[in-house]
């Protein structure tokens, strides 16, 4: 073992409910507890969510950012883990997709592609990305996205927040903000809602449909400060994920909560992505999700921007992956009745034993 290494343990419960953990981290003979509230699992009505959007046209779409992002042939080699800083040579190739080869490193377990578009090119996408947008943008899907997959991330954010200050966040910013259906569940539970969206169509749509007016940078929001800072989905796409904890905390105070959703690499989706690397759709997008966190990554990009976890949320779509890379390599179509069928318990299972492709973590200043 690395003596540079961070090391991190959990101490769960050997039997029963798991509501409470305590994560331990070991580096440079320095030893730090953290008490973790848990939740795992998250019920979701997939087959209305994906009623629209077949399996083999979200691969094309995906298809799409590997062209546009070919086209701009603007790529620089990452040689050291964005997380941690550790040389490339302590790191060792895990995953290979398109051209893209994921590194895992060995100080503080982080996976990352080590071919990334540069800083520029992924400013340019974001800000004209439109490939994915009526996604998002379905009027007559408002309040299922609202209901099954947004309020109840907020709900769990204003929970957390109010277990550990004893009170309920009265603000919350969000960057990456997208379509906005995150910000309208907010403010339905009594928030004042904040946001922040490079793209312009997004925008638009969020102030047409929402009313909510979103900043085009953290830039025009200089100075303010907000109980909840968070993003969802975000910090895997950035350049260097420090610089966003860093930006978060320009806009905390001592009482501010990060809360920061992100894809799982320890997770059966990421194994079944690897057996099918020509059919990329979900948690691994080379060029798109350069960054790929473990449990221990995370907490570490926490740890060395100053923040300390206390909430995780475990949950995801590993089972719909699952079924339908099975039911395309059969042939056998969507079949969302019977994925809608199997989903909750088996995603149950995958979630409760941290399997799951997606993490969802609040922390707070140390």
């Amino acid at each position: 073992m690395n003596d540079n290494s961070y090391n991190w343990y959990r101490n769960i419960p050997f039997t029963g409910e798991i509501n409470q953990e305590i994560w331990y981290l070991q580096h440079n003979g320095q030893n730090l507890k953290y008490m973790v509230d848990v939740k795992c699992g998250k019920e979701i009505d997939i087959a209305s969510i994906k009623a629209k959007v077949s399996y083999l046209s979200e691969i094309e779409n995906v298809k799409k950012y590997k062209t546009y992002f070919e086209k701009c042939n603007d790529f620089i080699d990452m040689l050291n883990c964005p997380v941690c800083g550790a040389d490339i040579e302590q790191a060792s190739p895990v995953l290979n997709l398109w051209e893209s080869t994921y590194y895992s490193c060995s100080i503080c377990r982080h996976a990352y592609a080590t071919k990334f578009p540069s800083e520029k090119a992924l400013d340019d996408f974001y800000y004209q990305k439109t490939m994915s947008g009526d996604y998002y943008m379905q009027k007559d899907e408002i309040r299922l996205r609202i209901n099954e997959i947004y309020a109840p991330k907020a709900k769990w954010a204003i929970d957390a927040y109010n277990k550990t200050f004893g009170c309920k966040p009265k603000t919350i910013l969000d960057f990456g903000t997208g379509s906005g259906h995150f910000l309208d569940a907010c403010r339905e539970m009594g928030l004042e809602p904040f946001g922040i969206e490079k793209n312009p169509q997004m925008r638009d749509w969020c102030k047409e449909v929402f009313n909510i007016d979103l900043a085009t940078s953290a830039d025009e929001l200089a100075g303010d400060e907000y109980d909840i800072v968070c993003s969802f989905n975000v910090i895997e796409h950035f350049f260097q994920p420090r610089d966003l904890i860093s930006i978060y905390k320009d806009f905390m105070h001592q009482t501010s909560m990060a809360v920061i959703e992100t894809p799982r690499f320890n997770s059966l989706s990421t194994e079944v992505q690897s057996l099918y690397p020509d059919q990329v759709r979900s948690i691994v997008v080379p060029y798109v999700h350069n960054h790929l966190f473990t449990d221990a990554s995370l907490a570490t990009l926490l740890h060395l921007c100053g923040l300390k976890p206390g909430h995780v949320w475990y949950f995801g779509q590993d089972t719909i992956d699952a079924l339908l890379q099975i039911f395309n390599h059969c042939d056998a179509g969507d079949n969302l009745d019977v994925i809608n069928y199997i989903m909750p318990k088996m995603q149950k299972a995958l979630d409760t034993h941290y399997l799951s492709d997606l993490i969802l973590i609040a922390a707070t200043l140390s």
